[in-house]
């Protein structure tokens, strides 16, 4: 990416339906950059380890189904999978995002924070990224923020904003025997193919209990000691589901979240989904 480059369409967030837009804008002949925070892509299902997701049996062919095929053909790319409930490894996740974007060419940028946006005297919009390097300025015809959490709308449109629900998101050893305190909320606890468990805990009380995500991770670990089990694997953010005020979608024409878009909100289980739909969104419309 040089800096001085006019793209036509940035979208921000590495989720897997921000992976299909990007690709169909791609493809429909525009110039885009995904731009990320983190070094790696998958979204909340890597970040925040929201990896139990709803999956749909009956895929049309193209970039979905490609993205699909290649982590459930994997040999490890789906830890659980029942009906249409799965557990996706997060590993795996992050190798085939990165792969099909590479495979069609798609301008990348990570590490970069979105700070702030405005209008140039000429209706171009110009975003303002926080790198490791400074500040960053890239210009665009559109922006679109096709994140989970919803940060290009948090910058001036945070009163649209509703949080649902906070999780936070671990994987355990195999247990000796399944015993969990039952002091701590699990929302969901799942036994995968190699005997270890994804666990989701209630992290919305946190602040009332004075507690922060890191004690409630260490309290459940601490009851994990009759078990015979530990913690593996740990999020790097505590996930936050967001529900967006979609009577709103028409305030900026050139500014829009992928929901908006879509014309929905998706659950913290319907990510895999939302990509599923964007594509067959722009199907529809083609």
């Amino acid at each position: 990416m040089k800096k001085e480059e006019i793209y036509d369409q940035i979208v921000y967030g590495g989720s897997p339906a921000a992976i299909i837009y990007a690709l169909i804008k791609k493809k429909q002949g525009e110039k885009v950059l995904l731009i990320n925070n983190f070094g790696f892509l998958g979204g909340s299902i890597t970040s925040g380890l929201n990896c139990y997701q709803e999956i749909s049996k009956n895929k049309r062919e193209g970039y979905y189904s490609e993205f699909h095929n290649a982590i459930e053909k994997s040999s490890n790319g789906f830890l659980f999978n029942e009906n249409n409930k799965v557990i996706i490894n997060p590993e795996e996740m992050k190798m085939q995002s990165l792969k099909i974007l590479q495979k069609y060419e798609i301008d990348m940028l990570f590490h970069v924070n979105p700070a702030d946006y405005k209008y140039t005297s000429d209706q171009m919009i110009e975003l303002d990224l926080i790198a490791k390097e400074g500040m960053l300025k890239i210009l665009c015809h559109k922006l679109i923020d096709a994140s989970e959490n919803l940060l290009i709308m948090k910058i001036k449109r945070r009163q649209y904003l509703r949080a649902i629900y906070n999780r936070v998101n671990i994987f355990i050893t195999p247990p000796l025997k399944v015993s969990f305190d039952k002091n701590i909320e699990i929302i969901n606890s799942i036994k995968l193919n190699d005997g270890r468990y994804w666990i989701s805990l209630d992290s919305s009380k946190d602040n009332i209990q004075g507690e922060n995500v890191d004690d409630i991770i260490e309290r459940f670990n601490l009851s994990l000691k009759y078990s015979g089990a530990r913690i593996q694997l740990i999020p790097i953010e505590k996930y936050t589901y967001m529900e967006q005020n979609l009577s709103h979608a028409e305030e900026e024409a050139n500014i829009k979240t992928l929901n908006e878009i879509l014309g929905r909100n998706y659950l913290a289980t319907e990510q895999l989904k939302r990509a599923e739909e964007t594509e067959n969104y722009f199907i529809q419309k083609s």
